[in-house]
């Protein structure tokens, strides 16, 4: 196959018909894409090698409703990303399906990093309106709240079958993090290892059962903050704690505006503020668990997290970019000594916690180095 970028509606014909093999001639180039069993396939043959190491997984409902999905890595967030879908055989568009998968992502890797997948509808004819557009380049489904559902079902499901640092080492919900530690120095019993020390304020250095593993303390913390706040939002709520002197956040009337129309949705999530006059705004209560924060610099993140988010009305959008930000202020920094109780609570919180793998934005949380890899280091 000669290698050549496809015009964008043969490679979204081709990607709708894995089993079809196609053949493209344009300006003296060709591009064959032979029929696939496997829409992960066909995937890699359209949008590159990438896709290769993705995962395929699909779900299914009663009325007879089947969602593939493929995901792979998300894009960085200077990046566009990939989603591609198709209904019955048809490349189309729909909101609802984006945003399923938008949600579905940053469940994994925070709101700031975009979706790599591609998802395939099969459904009844008779539920899914295929008129709605002039080209019949979007559709409606009779039920849009499932099939977004089945889609964020979907690609969550394939995300979590990747084989990506996105899941935690044991995978049961834990406890709270820099509490008591059960420390052991069985370090089978432990993905992690034993702990060995603090190296530059910033990394904690183990030895796992063949070889060294390093974590970053604040991204590794910044993840579990997060999970625990999704998870007591999705409990009861976030609790709150006041204030004994609201801060004062001086910002323009714009964003100060733009920050109080999302008031109420802030106020579930544990931040409590108030109008202060002109730009000026008041933080009068913080999430409780969450300390030593910097009011001034979070509610400017959030800011820019609504920024990033642009006119979407996807309320959980919002709400995974506010935890982010919420998350990120109330972890453990990079440069803090920290005790070994706290080192070794960090470590066995995240064999516990899903998902610990990666930070809010994708990034590893730890690395590990193999016996075979130190010995190839030193020419062994």
């Amino acid at each position: 196959m000669v290698s050549f970028p496809a015009a964008p509606p043969a490679a979204s014909a081709a990607l709708s018909s894995p089993t079809v093999a196609f053949r493209l001639s344009l300006a003296g180039y060709e591009c064959r894409y032979p029929a696939r069993t496997s829409l992960k396939e066909r995937a890699a043959d359209v949008l590159g090698a990438g896709f290769a190491a993705a995962v395929e997984a699909s779900v299914s409902a009663p009325d007879g409703t089947i969602v593939n999905a493929v995901a792979c890595l998300p894009a960085a967030k200077s990046r566009p990303g990939e989603f591609h879908l198709s209904v019955n055989g048809r490349p189309v568009r729909d909101r609802a399906a984006s945003s399923a998968a938008q949600s579905a992502y940053a469940s994994f890797f925070g709101p700031d990093r975009r979706p790599m997948c591609v998802v395939s509808v099969s459904a009844d004819p008779s539920r899914v309106d295929v008129n709605v557009h002039p080209r019949k380049a979007e559709v409606r489904f009779l039920d849009h709240a499932s099939v977004a559902s089945m889609v964020n079902a979907a690609v969550t499901k394939a995300l979590g079958a990747a084989g990506l640092p996105s899941g935690g080492l044991g995978g049961i919900p834990g406890s709270s993090f820099l509490g008591d530690a059960v420390p052991t120095d069985d370090r089978i019993s432990m993905p992690l290892g034993r702990l060995l020390g603090q190296a530059g304020k910033s990394w904690l250095v183990t030895e796992t059962e063949d070889g060294i593993a390093i974590v970053d303390q604040h991204a590794a913390h910044e993840r579990l903050v997060y999970e625990r706040l999704k998870a007591q939002l999705d409990a009861s709520g976030i609790a709150s704690q006041a204030l004994l002197i609201p801060e004062i956040v001086e910002l323009s009337e714009a964003d100060a505006q733009s920050i109080l129309a999302i008031a109420d949705e802030l106020a579930a999530l544990g931040l409590v503020i108030e109008p202060f006059g002109g730009g000026a705004i008041a933080v009068r209560e913080v999430p409780a668990l969450i300390q030593r924060l910097d009011a001034r610099r979070l509610i400017r993140d959030i800011l820019d997290d609504l920024a990033d988010q642009g006119t979407s009305e996807r309320l959980r959008a919002r709400v995974d970019a506010v935890l982010s930000s919420m998350a990120c202020h109330g972890s453990v920094r990079s440069g803090r000594r920290m005790s070994a109780d706290e080192m070794n609570a960090l470590l066995r919180e995240m064999e516990r916690v899903p998902k610990s793998g990666q930070c809010n934005h994708g990034r590893p949380t730890w690395i590990e180095l193999k016996l075979s890899d130190i010995e190839r280091l030193f020419g062994r």
